[in-house]
């Protein structure tokens, strides 16, 4: 009854809602996966052949380490590079000042635009670990080169009108197989909290 009287389309929310779900489950693949042996992307925090930058001192990150992961990338791939941090990286980055008191960050002003460090887009993703000795607390490259996705057939839900008959009810179904990998490691480096 609901599906019918309802002043809102529920199988389209529905469908917004499972593709919501489906993005932030990605994301978090995409970083930390194990791969096909655990039926999940390879992550980039996972691959070994990625390159690690360690922090110089235990327990912090500096301006100084985030330019030594800029330099990890080659030139070719530090072009089209951008930042992925967590929250708290990126809270710590803001909050630096340079020794007049100002602050050394600097927020993006147009709207629909990331931040920027050092002119290359910042991008948040907060399934990093928190900031740990031996912990990768950060990602710089160029992950459209260094970085593959296989959507193998999108998200389809269906509805599910005989399943949950006898109650009453209609079901939905949602379906996905996404894959990913890294492809170029080099075009890719990980921050790594000095242990």
């Amino acid at each position: 009854d609901e599906l019918q009287d309802s002043d809102v389309n529920l199988q389209a929310y529905l469908a917004e809602s499972f593709a919501g779900a489906r993005a932030a489950t990605e994301g978090r693949a995409f970083l930390r996966g194990e791969g096909h042996a655990k039926l999940q992307p390879e992550g980039v925090l996972t691959n070994t052949s990625v390159a690690a930058v360690e922090t110089k001192g235990s327990l912090t990150v500096t301006f100084d380490d985030f330019i030594e992961l800029l330099y990890a990338v080659p030139a070719q791939y530090r072009a089209k590079g951008v930042f992925l941090i967590p929250s708290h990286l990126e809270m710590l980055a803001r909050t630096i000042k340079d020794q007049n008191g100002n602050y050394i960050w600097q927020p993006s002003v147009a709207a629909d635009k990331p931040n920027t460090l050092f002119g290359k887009p910042v991008y948040v993703q907060d399934d990093f670990d928190a900031l740990e000795a031996g912990k990768d607390v950060a990602v710089f490259g160029d992950f459209k080169q260094g970085y593959q996705i296989l959507d193998h057939t999108g998200l389809t839900l269906t509805r599910l009108n005989e399943k949950f008959i006898e109650q009453d009810l209609i079901g939905f179904r949602a379906k996905s197989r996404v894959g990913g990998g890294v492809v170029r490691p080099k075009a890719l480096a990980k921050l790594k909290v000095k242990a």
